[in-house]
């Protein structure tokens, strides 16, 4: 499992990150902002085949910020993800 995170080119500048950086703080605690935050950015976990690098399966975590920690594994055929605003349980169903 990797994590592919995507934003908009734009939000790459630095001076525009120092000058949206105080409101995207404030915003990102509100359930709403992070259930529609794809305009911000947003994170996939995608599995790939270790012998090949296939990809497998892929599944959008709505997060406006990319993760900064390695997903834990659960106990089943489930991985949790967290990013700065962000917790998610994500789970494998199939082969």
């Amino acid at each position: 499992m990797v994590q592919d995170f995507r934003d908009p080119g734009a939000l790459r500048q630095p001076k525009l990150r120092v000058a949206i950086r105080p409101v995207v703080r404030f915003l990102g605690r509100a359930a709403i902002v992070r259930k529609f935050s794809r305009p911000i950015g947003y994170d996939h976990l995608v599995v790939l085949a270790l012998d090949t690098g296939e990809e497998k399966g892929r599944v959008e975590v709505p997060s406006p910020s990319q993760a900064f920690l390695f997903p834990a594994p659960g106990w089943g055929r489930d991985i949790y993800y967290q990013s700065m605003t962000s917790m998610a349980r994500v789970t494998v169903k199939g082969q």
